[in-house]
Parts: C-alpha cells; sequence; structure tokens
C-alpha cells in the first residue's frame, strides 16, 4: 500500500471523527463531485444539545425528517454535527459547503454563509450576546445617517421641508439625495427577473399591488399625497438603505453600481432564515455585506485598477489561467479580437451573481464562500464557463463568441450549475493542489 495514500487516508478520518461524522463512501449519482453515501445511519443532534438558541431552533427543524433522499438527509445532520460543536471547526464547515448546502432545511444556508464570511463567531456560545450588540451598533448608525422624510412630522417646523434650518432633518436628506437617487436608480433595476424586490417586507401588505406598483415606477422622491403618506416599505426598500449606510461609513469606496446585486444575493439567501434570526436580519445583513466587500471592494476602486486584486488584475490572472488550461480556446477567441475584458470583468467583478437564475447564484457562492483561498477558485469556475461553450466558439467569429459567452444567464437548470462546478473542479485538479483538502485521493470530494 502506498504510505502518503494511507496517511493522507488517516488524517481525513481524523478530521471526520473529531466532529462525530461518519465515514463516507462515494455512490453513483447526478450530484455535484458525486454524492457520498453514509455508512451507518446517522440521527440529527439534540436540540437540548445546543450550544446556543439559535442552533436549537435549527435541529429541532420538522423539515429533517420530512427529507425523502437519504443523502441530502444525512448531508444537512453532518451540517448540524459541525456546526453544533463550542468551537466550529472551518476545515470541516468549508468541505461540507463546497459541494453545497441543503436547502431543504430552512434556515441552515444563512447561518453557514455568516460563519464563512467571518460575522458569525467560531464560539458557538458567544452567538447570542454577539448579535444583540452587532443589532445595537447598526441601529446607532441607522438613526445617525439616515432620515426619511415620510416619517418625519410636518408641523414640526424645524422639520419642514421648507425650513432653512441646517439642523432640520430634512437639510440633512436633501443634502444625501444625490446619492440615495443613484443607489435607488440602480436598486430598482436589481434583479429585474423576479418581483420579491419590489414587494411588500410584511407579507400582509402585499395584496396592496396597484400602490406597490405605483411605488415602483415612480422615485421614492417623487412620491406625494397618500402614497407617500401610507409608503409601504419594499425589499428594495431595506436594500437601499444597507447600501447607503455602506456608502457613508466607507467613504473611501461610496455606492458604486453593481453592489447592488452583491446585496441582492445575500438579501435572499438571509431572507430564508430561522424566525429566532428574524429580529436581527437587516443588521446581519449590513455586517455580512461589509465583510464580504471588505474582500472585493479592490475590484471597485479605479484606483486598484492595475493591482493584482483590482478588476484588471483579476482579468489578467482569469486570462492566464485560460491560456494555460486552453491555448487553442484562448488563442481563437484573442483571434477574434474578443478581449477577456469583454465578457470577464462583470463575471469577476460581481461573483458571477447576475449570469444565472438567482438559486443557482446562491448554489455556487456555497462554493465561492467555502473557499479558503476567497474566489481563486471563481477564476476556475470562469474558464469552466467559456470551455462549456467550446465547440461554439471555435466555430464561431466576434459575434457569434460573445453571443455564446453571454448566454449564461439563460441557464436556470441545477445540472447545469453541477456540470459547471464539476468542470471547474476537474480543471483544478489538473493544474493546482489548491484544493486537496476538498478532494480525496479519487479525485472525489469528501465531507
Amino acid at each position: 500500500m502506498d504510505k502518503n495514500k494511507s496517511k493522507r487516508s488517516l488524517s481525513k478520518k481524523n478530521i471526520v471523527a473529531q466532529n462525530n461524522i461518519p465515514l463516507l463512501q462515494p455512490v453513483q449519482d447526478d450530484d455535484y463531485f458525486q454524492v457520498q453515501r453514509v455508512v451507518k445511519h446517522i440521527q440529527p443532534p439534540k436540540p437540548e444539545t445546543a450550544p446556543n438558541k439559535i442552533l436549537a431552533s435549527l435541529f429541532s427543524s420538522p423539515q429533517i425528517d420530512k427529507i425523502s433522499v437519504s443523502w441530502i438527509r444525512e448531508r444537512a445532520i453532518n451540517f448540524m454535527k459541525v456546526l453544533g460543536k463550542r468551537r466550529i471547526n472551518m476545515i470541516m464547515l468549508r468541505s461540507l459547503s463546497f459541494r453545497g448546502i441543503p436547502q431543504e432545511i430552512p434556515g441552515l444556508r444563512p447561518i453557514v454563509w455568516k460563519v464563512l464570511l467571518g460575522y458569525l463567531p467560531r464560539e458557538t456560545s458567544k452567538w447570542e450576546l454577539f448579535l444583540k450588540n452587532q443589532k445595537q451598533i447598526y441601529e446607532d448608525w441607522r438613526k445617525e445617517l439616515i432620515v426619511e422624510p415620510h416619517l418625519v412630522d410636518s408641523q414640526n417646523f424645524l422639520d419642514h421641508p421648507l425650513s432653512i434650518n441646517k439642523e432640520s432633518k430634512w437639510s440633512k436628506f436633501f443634502n444625501d439625495q444625490e446619492l440615495w437617487e443613484e443607489i435607488e436608480k440602480d436598486v430598482r433595476r436589481t434583479r429585474s427577473d423576479m418581483t420579491f424586490f419590489i414587494e411588500a417586507v410584511q407579507d400582509n401588505y402585499n395584496h396592496l399591488k396597484d400602490q406597490l406598483k405605483k411605488q415602483a415606477e415612480v422615485k421614492k422622491s417623487h412620491l406625494h399625497g397618500e402614497i407617500r403618506f401610507n409608503y409601504i416599505e419594499t425589499h428594495s426598500d431595506v436594500l437601499a438603505r444597507i447600501l447607503f449606510i455602506y456608502a457613508k461609513l466607507n467613504p473611501g469606496v461610496k455606492y458604486v453600481q453593481g453592489m447592488n446585486e452583491i446585496l441582492a444575493i445575500l438579501y435572499y439567501c438571509f431572507w430564508q432564515s430561522d424566525e429566532t434570526l428574524t429580529e436581527y436580519f437587516e443588521s446581519d445583513l449590513f455586517f455580512c455585506f461589509t465583510n464580504l466587500m471588505a474582500e472585493i471592494r479592490d475590484g471597485f476602486l479605479r484606483t486598484m485598477d492595475s493591482e493584482n486584486t483590482g478588476i484588471n488584475g483579476k482579468i489578467r490572472i482569469f486570462a492566464e489561467l485560460m491560456q494555460k488550461v486552453d491555448p487553442e480556446l484562448h488563442n481563437h477567441l484573442t483571434e477574434q479580437t474578443v478581449n477577456p475584458q469583454f465578457y470577464s470583468l462583470r463575471w469577476l467583478m460581481l461573483l458571477l451573481s447576475q449570469e444565472f437564475e438567482i438559486h443557482n447564484v446562491i448554489r455556487l457562492w456555497d462554493t465561492l464562500l467555502a473557499d479558503n483561498e476567497r474566489f481563486w477558485f471563481l477564476n476556475y469556475v470562469c474558464v469552466a464557463m467559456v470551455q462549456i461553450k467550446r465547440e461554439a466558439i471555435l466555430a464561431g467569429d466576434f459575434s457569434e463568441c460573445m453571443e455564446a459567452l453571454q448566454r449564461q444567464s439563460q441557464e436556470s437548470d441545477p445540472k447545469k450549475i453541477r456540470q459547471l462546478l464539476d468542470q471547474a473542479k476537474k480543471i483544478c485538479q489538473i493544474h493546482t493542489r489548491k484544493y486537496d483538502n476538498y478532494i480525496d485521493n479519487n479525485g472525489q470530494t469528501f465531507l
């Protein structure tokens, strides 16, 4: 027997054993990276063993027993076991998340993402106090930075729109109006393929479709009369508010078009949170978005364009990998004057948030957020996106190549996403060893 292979298998066995997760064996299935079958039947952790109320609620989810597919149920339980430790093993959590987070358990994915984004502490017993403190910090910023005129008492002279008092809330609002309108313009177009973001935050208002439609068609600052007085807050309003606060607190970055699309993915994911996290929804969303932007902000800054972390640097790294992986395809695109910037800028800058149907983007982000080399794997996914269109590209001229590359957004089949990730994984296996901790000796990903 190969001694190195034996040592590596033993190491994996130890990691799994430390987290009370049974050893896994591969079985054939169409699931991404091949499904793993647990050797023995496992039970979810009991709610009373949870280190906090949030996880206790997750562990008591009745959905776990409604999952009819055994491997999905077992994978969900493995997530619960990792999260249920006093201190989360990040190697195990990333390995599990890299393969995809089961959506059958409401609230599981939002919790995992918050840990992967470095927001929730690894020490699970600290979560409840931490979330309360973060919510208070956010509420203080919100009160300090935001003025919502429709909530201001117009009978108060100092807060009358025509008041010249510099301390007037209206005065402060008008000073920020340009930023608000820039954000609002983009937010109104966010995920135009779905109605979710123009719907009311409180579901009991969603029957007022005419008013919601009028609100969506007219700038908030231009609404008057009864519609303004009875304004219904929508998901897009919450998006705009978070982006505004972020811009005010980060004057070096401010707001840049595209940030709305990044935030929208987090928003839609977190909206599926367990009820125990509802009161922290907006503050959690703000801080997770802030953490994510801290990692990708250079791509939004013109001053960083030429650096490796800037957008031109990211495109250069992608193009070099493309040339290394598939020189024939790279050369053909070059001959047709298809500059990588024409198609990959949005992919890399916005983490593919606009290229697929939202549920498929969320599945992609399970893998991207689990990447310990933070978004390095994104380069391989982008190369895979080009290779999947290889036949059409090699047979096409400039316009046909561009059409093929930009047709990704039409993909809504989850199996296509699995194929894409599987192709990216294969490229990794050939050209790098960065992801050995996610891939076993047979080239399969393990839990």
